[in-house]
């Protein structure tokens, strides 16, 4: 089922807590079960959305000659961060240039996410909201972030922990390009300062599931993924 909506994958961070294993190949690029993590990314959201853009920053060379490599459903594009150090917010309000549609999803280079969009995104879309937020239970390796409240998001603290903050950003957002291009926010930031705005303006809504994640920008996390792939053969 094909959405009306682009989807942006962020993937221009260095992978630092990776060490030398991220070196001289981008964290997307490497390789789990024979296939690059760009590929399983890939096989999550190929003909789903209209098109699929990659924002792009260090080591983006063999990303781009990679993707070109590779036949998709959805449109592919590459864009490249504004500069050095922007920050995923900025790496996100910059990829825009590349956005077809007006409703636009957002999620990280590192993530693979189990949760079939669609229906979410279809409601995002229905209901005209402005900004909408994936949010899952803590299964104990990462600490909850997200307090909710009447059915929106009241609070995201990425880096904090209480015991108001139940739940946990999934990895996976909604928003709209004509909004997200009229917020006032410019410079170097992170995506959080753009849920933090539509929080801010009470409209940030919010989707649960209970579907599993994974992630390769931890040794845990890239364990846990071959573990996954291997118990799906």
């Amino acid at each position: 089922m094909r959405i009306k909506a682009d989807l942006v994958i962020l993937a221009g961070g260095y992978g630092t807590r990776l060490g030398a294993q991220t070196k001289k190949t981008p964290k997307i690029l490497l390789e789990f079960g024979n296939k690059t993590f760009l590929q399983h990314q890939i096989d999550l959201y190929d003909g789903v959305f209209n098109k699929i853009i990659f924002a792009l920053g260090h080591l983006s060379q063999p990303i781009v000659s990679h993707l070109n490599e590779i036949r998709t459903k959805s449109k592919t594009v590459c864009v490249i961060d504004p500069f050095e150090g922007c920050g995923t917010g900025a790496a996100f309000r910059n990829a825009m240039q590349e956005c077809e549609e007006d409703h636009v999803a957002v999620t990280y280079g590192d993530s693979y996410l189990l949760f079939d969009p669609c229906e979410s995104l279809n409601s995002f879309i229905e209901n005209k909201y402005k900004a909408a937020m994936v949010i899952t239970r803590s299964t104990g390796i990462d600490k909850n972030n997200v307090e909710i409240k009447g059915g929106f998001v009241k609070r995201y603290e990425k880096n904090h922990a209480d015991n108001l903050l139940q739940y946990l950003d999934y990895g996976l957002s909604y928003f709209r390009k004509s909004d997200i291009l009229s917020c006032e926010i410019t410079g170097a930031c992170d995506l959080s300062r753009y849920h933090d705005n539509f929080i801010n303006c009470g409209v940030l809504r919010y989707y649960l599931t209970g579907d599993p994640y994974h992630e390769i920008g931890s040794k845990l996390g890239q364990t846990r993924f071959e573990g996954f792939l291997k118990g799906r053969k």
